[in-house]
């Protein structure tokens, strides 16, 4: 399908002035930023700031320090410690014919460069499912895509900023894809799919066939640490399930795929155990019978493949679950599932923090997409929960349309109650699925 390289910022820059550290550590604690802080900020892990503040780096990448800087509001030259050279003030002394000659020479030749900087800076801008793209100079369309060919996400690779990255609807010619396009052009790079044949290998062939995939939510990951990061996309199904969490390389390799029996809501990125890796938390819903409720799981480098299955969940497929950890938290008790007129809730946001001691804290809104019937869970980085509260609006609603005998003593205001709630929660490892 066609939908009609700036510089590469990968090469490696010397901090070995020793005073880099120092001055990274000054300027991020004049915006009192931690170290956390600055990392999500700057859209880099923990450990890579960890390190630069250190010293353990005597080079880093130059797109990593432009991030830094850009996040630290100053410009590359200050924070490596150079100051910024004026150029050199040009001579207007010469003759009219040579000025004319160059006049020509530069019009030629700067009409050229500045068009194809006007190319390589193209922006983007994605309304109502058509993306369209135009020069980032004077603001001329170059190209956008068809409406009857609905585009849901669309992300600047990390890669190569002659790229976009994009995800299409199901009801595209050819399926909902991930895309990487030229930026300039629209032609397409490579696309990728889910794999099906893994799906029927862990679902019901039926199930997988009765719809159509969309691919609805993109984020960029580093898992290994190595700084080439990765496209995580997920693929919507038309109907209930499944849903597959799909890990893809620069060169459009399916390098991975994890399959939940049921939606997912959101992806979160984040080094959520501090070892200078991404994780994938994916937060959403399982609808097995046996489960039928909220779910989050997490993916990292090594735990990547497979689906949602355990002895309650296909337990004869032969495609093994090998997330790192995945939760399964009960709907709220028949009576309040009855009044809130609700079949099942699902695990609906993720935020992660790391607190002053460094441990990581995930927060996750459970109910469906309306605020006044979340709670909201505590849980740690090994996704265990450490507390449980309702939203404000939730418990408004409580007091105001519940009978007393389904709030009193009773019901999501009740510490006991979320308790014994949370207390059904079913937890899953890696290498101890109950089968």
């Amino acid at each position: 399908m066609c939908f009609t390289h700036m510089r590469n910022n990968g090469k490696n820059i010397d901090l070995g002035d020793g005073n880099f550290p120092e001055r990274l550590r000054s300027l991020r604690e004049a915006l009192h930023l931690s170290q956390s802080d600055l990392a999500e900020k700057a859209g880099l892990t923990y450990r890579t700031v960890h390190d630069l503040e250190l010293g353990k780096r005597k080079v880093s990448q130059q797109k990593t320090l432009m991030l830094l800087a850009q996040a630290l509001g100053v410009n590359l030259e200050a924070l490596l410690g150079k100051p910024r050279v004026a150029p050199p003030r040009k001579s207007h002394r010469g003759t009219w014919l040579r000025i004319s000659l160059a006049l020509i020479v530069l019009i030629g030749v700067g009409g050229g460069l500045l068009w194809q900087t006007a190319l390589s800076h193209a922006e983007w801008t994605l309304e109502k499912g058509q993306l369209t793209v135009s020069d980032g100079i004077l603001g001329l369309e170059l190209w956008k895509t068809d409406p009857d060919n609905p585009v849901l996400l669309c992300v600047d690779s990390p890669w190569d900023p002659n790229h976009l990255l994009i995800g299409t609807n199901r009801e595209c010619a050819d399926g909902g894809r991930a895309y990487c396009l030229a930026r300039a052009s629209g032609d397409t790079v490579w696309s990728v799919g889910p794999d099906l044949d893994a799906m029927f290998r862990a679902l019901d062939r039926d199930d997988v066939l009765a719809a159509g995939f969309s691919c609805k939510l993109g984020r960029i990951a580093d898992l290994d640490g190595d700084n080439d990061p990765e496209f995580v996309v997920g693929f919507l199904h038309g109907l209930y399930y499944p849903y597959a969490v799909c890990l893809i390389d620069k060169t459009g390799h399916l390098r991975s795929q994890y399959v939940n029996k049921g939606h997912v809501y959101d992806l979160l990125i984040a080094d959520i155990d501090a070892d200078g890796k991404d994780e994938i938390v994916a937060a959403g819903v399982n609808n097995s019978p046996g489960h039928n409720g909220p779910t989050l799981f997490v993916l990292d480098d090594i735990h990547n493949r497979g689906a949602s299955l355990d002895d309650l969940c296909n337990p004869w497929s032969s495609e093994p679950d090998s997330a790192l950890v995945r939760i399964n938290l009960p709907s709220y008790p028949a009576p309040y599932m009855d009044l809130m007129q609700m079949s099942r809730i699902g695990a609906v946001g993720l935020q992660f923090n790391r607190g002053p001691d460094g441990e990581g804290r995930l927060i996750c809104r459970i109910g469906n997409h309306e605020p006044e019937k979340r709670i909201l869970i505590h849980l740690n980085a090994d996704l265990r929960p450490v507390g449980a509260e309702p939203r404000d609006l939730f418990l408004e609603k409580v007091a105001s349309q519940w009978p007393d005998s389904l709030r009193v003593g009773t019901g999501p205001g009740d510490q006991v109650w979320l308790a014994e709630w949370m207390a059904g929660l079913q937890r899953y490892e890696a290498g101890h699925w109950p089968h």
